[in-house]
């Protein structure tokens, strides 16, 4: 994710978030240090997995294993988002559209003839308080029973793609 001249990535080998300013090519370790979960400011945050990243004004959101931190790109100070509201397994696509968080998370639900699956959009606030989208088309069913390849956002509406083959689907959500 970018903020002006600089460049933030997530190293998930060396669990370290890093800061790239494009204008000198000087690389900065903002967070983290070793291999755990941990808040705190610069060495002293640690991360585990970190891989997707999402900025917010001066919040980077990165995804955790199964967690969300939170990285102030100003101080480097790390916390762990509390969520709450609807459950969900894992985000996987995420976007943003202005101060909310939207993902995709994998469900699957029912046995036999009852059995569903596919991905769910959510909402999460900035806060963390999540609640599903309602993504059930005419017939009934999930939009997204195949995988979901995609997940953006223009600032007002989502844009999703989804499918596989020639049968890949885009979505306007409004």
């Amino acid at each position: 994710t970018a903020v002006g001249s600089s460049v933030y990535v997530a190293d998930r080998n060396n669990k370290l978030i890093r800061k790239i300013d494009i204008t000198t090519s000087n690389i900065t370790t903002i967070a983290g240090k070793v291999y755990n979960y941990a808040d705190g400011t610069g060495e002293n945050a640690e991360f585990r997995y970190p891989d997707r990243m999402l900025r917010i004004g001066t919040k980077i959101y990165v995804t955790d294993d199964n967690r969300i931190r939170v990285v102030d790109s100003t101080t480097g100070a790390v916390s762990t988002l509390q969520t709450s509201g609807d459950s969900y397994n894992y985000p996987d696509r995420w976007t943003s559209a202005g101060t909310d968080i939207y993902f995709s998370s994998y469900f699957s639900s029912g046995s036999g003839s009852g059995y569903s699956s596919g991905y769910k959009i959510y909402k999460m606030s900035p806060t963390g308080v999540v609640s599903e989208l309602d993504m059930v088309s005419d017939n009934g069913s999930y939009i997204f029973s195949n995988y979901l390849y995609g997940l953006t956002s223009d600032g007002t509406d989502l844009f999703a793609s989804s499918g596989s083959g020639s049968s890949m689907q885009f979505y306007r959500i409004t």
